[in-house]
C-alpha cells in the first residue's frame, strides 16, 4: 500500500495501480486501498481502460466495504452529477451530509446539481466565484470532465474570470479550462481570443498552448508565430535555454511547421536532459 502511495505521489500511475491491486489481493476488505486505486484511475493516466468506469467501480467497492467512509461517496457523487444522473447524485449528496463529510464537499456537489437542474444562473456563478474562486474552479472542472456538461462548465470557468477575485494560478487554470471547453464545442475563434487575452492578462504560458492547438485548428497559427518570436528571443534559436515543458511544446510547433532539423535538435537535448536528470516530467 505504501509503495502505491509513493508511486501515486510521483505520478507513476501503472506502478500505483499494481501496488494497490497487490494490497487488495492481500486484504480484499481494505476500503482505503480500494479508494486509493480509484483515485489513481480518477486523477492519473494509467494504462488500463476505460479509466472512468474503473474509477467508479473502485469507489463503489470502497463504499461497499465501509459504508461510513465518505471519500468514495464524494467522487461517486461527482461522477453521477457529471453523467447527468441527478437522482443518484442527490442521493449520494444526502449520504455525504448524513455522514458528516466536509462542508466544502457537500457545497461542491450541491453546486454541480444546481447547475444541472438549471438553478444556477450566471449571476449566482459569479457570486460563488467571488466568494471562493477555488471552489468554483473545482466545480467547473468536475462538470467539464469528458465534455459531459459543457454549458455548466463554460459558465463556471467564465464566472471565475469575470469575478476578478481569483489568484493568478486559479485564473490561469480557469482560462485553460474555458479554452478547452470552447475547443470541445467547436468555438475555435472564441478560444483563440481567450488564449490571447489570457496571455496579456494572466500568463505568457498561453503561448505554449497556442503552439499545440494549431494541431486542432490552424486558426491558432498567427498566435503560434508570435509565440515563436517571443520564445526565440527568450530562449535562443532552438529554445535551448527553455525548461522541459516549453521545449517540448515548441518542438511540437517546429514539427507542425515541418522543420525536421529543429525537431531533431530539441529532441536530442530533451533526451540528454532526461538521462542526466530523470524526473516524471523529463521522462
Amino acid at each position: 500500500y505504501l509503495n502505491g502511495v509513493a508511486a501515486y505521489l510521483d505520478g507513476r500511475g501503472d506502478d500505483a495501480v499494481a501496488s494497490f491491486r497487490q494490497a487488495l489481493g492481500t486484504d480484499r476488505y481494505w476500503a482505503e486501498a480500494a479508494m486509493a486505486l480509484g483515485d489513481t484511475y480518477y486523477h492519473l493516466m494509467p494504462t488500463p481502460a476505460p479509466l472512468d468506469s474503473l474509477a467508479r467501480d473502485a469507489f463503489v467497492m470502497a463504499s461497499a466495504l465501509d459504508s461510513t467512509f465518505t471519500p468514495p461517496l464524494f467522487h461517486l457523487a461527482e461522477i453521477s452529477a457529471r453523467e447527468g444522473e441527478r437522482d443518484r447524485a442527490r442521493e449520494l449528496l444526502m449520504r455525504l451530509q448524513r455522514g458528516g463529510a466536509y462542508a466544502s464537499w457537500t457545497r461542491h456537489v450541491a453546486v454541480m446539481l444546481r447547475c444541472l437542474e438549471g438553478r444556477l444562473p450566471a449571476a449566482e456563478w459569479r457570486a460563488i466565484a467571488a466568494a471562493s474562486p477555488d471552489e468554483a474552479l473545482m466545480a467547473a472542472h468536475a462538470l467539464a470532465g469528458g465534455g459531459r456538461q459543457p454549458r455548466c462548465a463554460l459558465d463556471g470557468f467564465r464566472a471565475i474570470l469575470d469575478a476578478g477575485s481569483a489568484s493568478v494560478g486559479t485564473a490561469w487554470a480557469a482560462a485553460l479550462g474555458l479554452n478547452g471547453m470552447l475547443m470541445a464545442v467547436g468555438r475555435t475563434r472564441d478560444a483563440v481570443q481567450l488564449l490571447d487575452s489570457a496571455r496579456a492578462a494572466i500568463s505568457v504560458r498561453a503561448y505554449s498552448f497556442a503552439v499545440l492547438e494549431v494541431y486542432a485548428d490552424s486558426a491558432f497559427a498567427d498566435m503560434g508565430r508570435a509565440a515563436e518570436a517571443f520564445a526565440v528571443a527568450q530562449f535562443g534559436p532552438h529554445y535551448e535555454r527553455a525548461s522541459t515543458r516549453p521545449s517540448w511544446a515548441f518542438g511540437m510547433w517546429e514539427a507542425w511547421k515541418g522543420n525536421a532539423d529543429a525537431v531533431e535538435i530539441i529532441a536530442a537535448r530533451l533526451a540528454r536532459e532526461a538521462a542526466e536528470r530523470p524526473t516524471p516530467r523529463s521522462r
